[in-house]
């Protein structure tokens, strides 16, 4: 699996390093796929994050996928929608460390799938944008 984000090219220098560090690979390890998608042992090509793509313009924004996630039968319909939601606290709360007051950011989170899950008429499940404000 592949973990990605997309970020606006005037990004806090802070932001962009958490969004690429081992520490978020781990959190995300942890709370998503080892909690929701019930991965055991992943090796680094098994799991990685890339380093984030910039976006033209200075609103700031951040676009994440999850990649290369098969549906299998240890996983119901209902983890993938868990997954895609803990993923979302994830990159919530890293983003939120690094705003300033008055700040805000629109963070966008998808999961891609290998194949459309039980009840589901697309691979990709996606949430609605959010704004995560300061504080």
């Amino acid at each position: 699996m592949k973990l990605k984000a997309v970020v606006h090219e005037s990004c806090p220098e802070g932001l962009l390093k958490a969004l690429q560090s081992i520490n978020l690979r781990n959190d995300v390890l942890e709370r998503v796929l080892r909690k929701h998608l019930r991965v055991g042992k992943f090796g680094p090509a098994e799991f990685y994050v890339q380093h984030c793509d910039l976006a033209i313009g200075n609103e700031p924004m951040c676009e994440v996928r999850l990649t290369g996630v098969s549906v299998n039968t240890r996983r119901a319909t209902y983890d993938f929608h868990s997954a895609l939601e803990e993923l979302e606290r994830v990159y919530t709360e890293v983003i939120r460390k690094h705003l300033s007051p008055g700040e805000k950011c629109q963070l966008f989170v998808s999961l891609m799938l290998d194949r459309a899950p039980l009840g589901e008429s697309s691979s990709l499940l996606e949430r609605d944008p959010i704004y995560v404000m300061f504080g």
